[in-house]
């Protein structure tokens, strides 16, 4: 992470307990929490100057962020998020390392469109990674039906790098020397049983292994680019990075509620969120050690993940002046990551 200054490095605390109390990044409902040393007017400034000024190196922001895995290789899930704020799109392509079914945001990147992004710009991110970590740092890739592409899976192919990318109902596959739609090949199939091909199949004129399951209302197909019978288990986990989106969209942190619009600013806000993220899972674990979540008879947890210890922190840091054991005993564990 960026070297700050004992003042900005304050601020950066008290907006990261702020976050966790208040449930929103919207300044002006965060400015209550800086020490009540002037106005209103003027703490909102400071705030305001904190996304001005301070910028997170990318390297060091992404080994903090992965300092607490414990881990050689990474689960990646990649995939996009957008909203509009006035005219303004805020477009963000999103590179997460899958923990414990959560999705934790190492690198991302503002789009200044619209629509999906390019080829050259998935690239990019996955180039960023290897230059962060080492070359065999991805375990697995994992990718919706947005992010296909001939070129793409080429580079990956040419890289080494595992993946299982979802692909279209309607994408053509080579079978036995005829083009087909690749779900007719599944159409007698039973309902939510996976299957896969022992050998590879040519799809875009790429030799790759497909695996499916046939559900209610389409066909989960998947490629990969090395043999193996549990793709489509594997796949489900990148849902992780969907839950993360709709965890700092509108269901705990608001982030449609913030005002900015310059993309560096906003990429310093997504650092903020991914540090909240961290840290609270880091405790969420240490937690679940001592009283886990229990599982109700429709095999569901009781809360989800991010609730349990978002409402942890948020009791610890509401009623601090009884909870300063564990607030204490917190920082100190946190510190030690």
């Amino acid at each position: 992470m960026l070297w700050l200054n004992i003042a900005t490095s304050n601020i950066l605390v008290t907006l990261i307990m702020a976050i966790l109390q208040f449930r929103t990044v919207n300044l002006t409902k965060l400015v209550c929490w800086l020490p009540l040393v002037s106005k209103a007017e003027s703490r909102y400034r400071r705030l305001q100057r904190f996304f001005w000024n301070v910028s997170f190196d990318e390297k060091m922001l992404a080994l903090f962020l992965t300092s607490f895995l414990w881990k050689w290789s990474y689960m990646l899930s990649m995939d996009r998020t957008n909203r509009q704020y006035w005219k303004t799109n805020i477009n963000i392509l999103t590179l997460g390392i899958v923990h414990n079914w959560i999705a934790i945001p190492v690198l991302w990147t503002l789009l200044d469109k619209k629509w999906c992004s390019d080829t050259d710009e998935r690239i990019a991110i996955i180039q960023r990674f290897l230059a962060i970590f080492w070359k065999w740092s991805i375990d697995i890739l994992l990718a919706d039906r947005e992010f296909i592409g001939a070129k793409r899976i080429e580079w990956l192919l040419e890289e080494k790098v595992p993946f299982i990318i979802r692909v279209r109902n309607n994408t053509k596959v080579c079978w036995f020397w005829e083009i087909k739609h690749i779900y007719k090949l599944f159409e007698k199939d039973r309902m939510y049983t996976p299957k896969h091909f022992a050998k590879r199949r040519i799809i875009r004129w790429i030799k790759l292994y497909i695996s499916w399951m046939k559900v209610d209302w389409e066909y989960l197909i998947v490629i990969s680019n090395h043999a193996n019978s549990d793709h489509i288990v594997k796949y489900w986990q990148r849902r992780s990075i969907e839950t993360l989106f709709w965890n700092f969209k509108s269901k705990w942190f608001s982030l449609e509620d913030t005002h900015l619009q310059k993309p560096e600013r906003i990429s310093t806000m997504i650092g903020v969120l991914a540090i909240c993220t961290m840290r609270a899972h880091r405790v969420w674990e240490r937690r679940n050690e001592q009283k886990r979540i229990i599982v109700k008879n429709h095999n569901r947890r009781q809360f989800s993940i991010f609730r349990y210890w978002l409402d942890y922190l948020r009791d610890i840091i509401q009623h601090i002046s009884s909870n300063i054991a564990l607030f204490i005993h917190s920082l100190q564990f946190l510190y030690c990551t």
